[in-house]
């Protein structure tokens, strides 16, 4: 598949301020002038590889390029093949490269980079999936021109500050909308049911959507947020910068969330006057992708926009609580480097008063953030460490262990009651090989059972459960083959282990809740920043478009019903 390609952000950074004995000996300045045409051949590069592939890499390198990874070592053509297996993975998506440092030598080049390639999706309480590399690139000053040389994978790098370097992002869109999901009998005017079963459930529907592709080039633009209702296809917008400048509303909206009433809609953007130069550079780049947003409230009835909080360090992971009277967020305890990225700080907001209070420190960066389905509690899992799930109350305490973890477990989600716990146990090979075991855990018994395994060679999850039925006894079941579909969607019994497949869509897709009766899941699918919604039956997978994946959006969610008089 050829995919369109942008470069929107190519900065050249240098620090001589803080970089001490480049600054003393003045080689700070020549040094950026000598990397300077480095700009455009990483362009070239970046360019080619995402366009062509391996072919377009062939057009950047040596004939006896040679290539190290996972211990072993190819040259020439047999190189070129172990690379077109690592490159099939890097089209349809958002690619930021870090190039850091960056030394010449003479004829030589040396350079260390870290690749992280994110897809936007909704997967249970995640917004994306990404993957990151990291590499030692070698370049040889050729008669025609720079070409590269070896390519070897390396451990994670620490940014060497008083070196040059640059940074990049590649956003690539398909050129085609995404296929119409299967079982196309079923389809028909948004939110309606052609001749089957239950009625489809009503609702709401509000997203993210692009409206100035001008401005805020690093994210694709300016967003603004609209609603619509899935039984008539109305849509209002509800942001609009232009119209009200004393909000103080940037562009960069992101991430809408119904409260549970669906009276309210929680959101994340920047500041209008938060500082152009510095946000281009940090907002959705690796590993800040919050960096300069705030969360905002958006009161359907009113109309009104209140922003909730202050602050450049980047709120992310805003949850609402099953009651609708509260909502949590992380924010970095402190602000970072690449080499030194603080812990996370998990706060509750009262949604009445909007006043905050810090429940828990993380020791690490936070992965997974959710509510116990009584309100009361707040579960999450850390980056690094142990893996353990940890509880803590919302009016604070020292955060206890509610599931025991270990290396490679991820994704763990709670029954209502509280009685199953479902995760995902993966396990990395050579060549961005994947497994993903899915297990149900009864914590009452600790009897752990292997549901599904999936496999993924692109180092991306193959699977998820994520979602219970609302009497608590089935869970939604992903399964993404080779990590970006066709997507298998499965019902999963807890009382009995029993799994049952639903339906399979083209491309990625994700549950996004349950409808009230448990007769319906949503289904979040399209491609990449263009998504859409689906309502797929339970019972037989015949599927009803809520919402085509035609905008270039930023987030999107779903409210049954409508709003009460």
């Amino acid at each position: 598949m050829k995919a369109a390609f942008l470069i929107l952000t190519l900065i050249l950074l240098g620090f001589p301020g803080r970089a001490s004995a480049a600054n003393q000996s003045g080689d700070v300045l020549q040094e950026i002038e000598r990397s300077r045409p480095f700009l455009d051949l990483y362009s070239r590069y970046a360019k080619a590889v995402q366009e062509q592939g391996v072919q377009g890499l062939k057009q950047m390198a040596v004939a006896d390029f040679l290539l190290r990874a996972e211990g072993a070592s190819f040259q020439g053509q047999k190189a070129f093949a172990e690379m077109g297996k690592r490159l099939d993975g890097l089209e349809g998506g958002d690619l930021s490269v870090a190039v850091w440092p960056l030394t010449l030598q003479g004829d030589r080049a040396v350079a260390l980079t870290e690749e992280t390639l994110t897809i936007p999706y909704k997967q249970g309480r995640f917004t994306s999936v990404s993957a990151t590399w990291y590499w030692k690139q070698i370049w040889r000053k050729t008669a025609s021109g720079w070409k590269l040389a070896e390519w070897e994978r390396i451990q994670p790098i620490r940014i060497k500050e008083s070196k040059v370097g640059f940074h990049f992002n590649v956003h690539v869109t398909p050129p085609k909308k995404p296929p119409l999901p299967s079982k196309p009998d079923g389809e028909g005017p948004a939110g309606r049911q052609q001749g089957k079963g239950a009625s489809v459930p009503s609702g709401l529907i509000v997203y993210s959507a692009q409206v100035d592709a001008s401005e805020y080039t690093s994210t694709l633009g300016r967003f603004d947020l609209f609603l619509q209702t899935t039984g008539d296809g109305k849509t209002l917008r509800l942001t609009d910068h232009r119209a009200h400048p004393e909000l103080n509303l940037g562009g960069a909206i992101t991430e809408p969330r119904f409260s549970p009433d669906g009276e309210q809609i929680r959101f994340l953007s920047d500041y209008a006057d938060s500082p152009e130069e510095q946000r281009i550079l940090y907002t959705d780049t690796s590993p800040f992708p919050y960096t300069f947003r705030n969360i905002w409230l958006l009161n359907l009835r009113t109309r009104a926009i209140t922003p909730v909080t202050r602050g450049n360090l980047g709120w992310n992971q805003v949850s609402w609580s099953p009651n609708g009277r509260y909502f949590c967020a992380v924010y970095p305890s402190r602000s970072g480097t690449l080499q030194d990225i603080p812990p996370d700080d998990i706060y509750v907001f009262d949604a009445r008063t909007l006043r905050k209070w810090r429940v828990a420190r993380a020791s690490d960066r936070v992965m997974i953030l959710y509510w116990s389905a009584d309100s009361k509690a707040i579960l999450f899992q850390e980056w690094r460490g142990d893996n353990d799930l940890y509880k803590v109350a919302i009016h604070g305490g020292s955060p206890q262990i509610a599931v025991i973890g270990r290396d490679n477990r991820t994704d763990y989600d709670a029954s209502p009651d509280g009685k199953f716990v479902t995760f995902v146990e993966y396990m990395e090979g050579s060549h961005s090989y994947r497994a993903d075991s899915l297990y149900l855990l009864e914590r009452a018994t600790r009897k752990q059972s292997k549901v599904l395994v999936g496999v993924s060679n692109r180092n991306m999850p193959a699977l998820s459960a994520w979602g219970w039925s609302p009497d608590g006894k089935r869970v939604a079941v992903m399964h993404w083959e080779d990590g970006v579909g066709p997507t298998r969607l499965y019902v999963l019994e807890a009382a009995t282990g029993k799994l049952r497949l639903v339906t399979t869509l083209p491309g990625f897709a994700s549950v996004r809740r349950w409808s009230k009766d448990g007769q319906w899941w949503i289904v979040q699918y399209g491609g990449v920043f263009r998504d859409g919604l689906l309502a797929v039956s339970v019972a037989d997978g015949h599927s009803v478009t809520l919402h085509a994946p035609k905008e270039i959006m930023h987030g999107l969610d779903w409210h049954e019903g409508n709003l009460k008089p």
